[in-house]
């Protein structure tokens, strides 16, 4: 078995993870500042259906975003493997999308994670 401990490890992740009070309605300055207006939204299915608040993060997108695409993620907690297939449902669309944000409960609470699309 290997000893991770003994080998150098680094994690990299192009996400952006916003967390705390209120965080949806700065979603969109955030996207903003990165010039991103095309949004895929992935959201957890059980948040979606009973947390207004992660509506609300839908509503405040759609309401100052150009564009938003929402899945609603058919599992408790979107895993990166499943967000990554998202990838692919963005870029598929007539018109791709720039970023895409999850929104799912975490450590944290309620977090908000967002990638660039193109980025890979």
């Amino acid at each position: 078995m290997k000893d991770y401990l003994k080998e150098k490890t680094r994690f990299v992740m192009k996400t952006e993870t916003l967390m705390g009070d209120g965080i949806a309605g700065e979603l969109p300055d955030v996207l903003a500042a990165w010039e991103w207006s095309r949004v895929g939204l992935v959201v957890d299915g059980g948040l979606h259906r009973h947390n207004d608040y992660a509506r609300q993060v839908a509503e405040t997108l759609r309401q100052r975003l150009e564009h938003v695409t929402i899945l609603i993620a058919d599992m408790p907690e979107p895993t990166y493997d499943y967000l990554d297939q998202t990838r692919g449902v963005f870029a598929d669309l007539e018109r791709p999308v720039t970023a895409a944000c999850a929104v799912a409960t975490g450590p944290a609470g309620f977090e908000i994670a967002v990638a660039d699309v193109a980025a890979g």
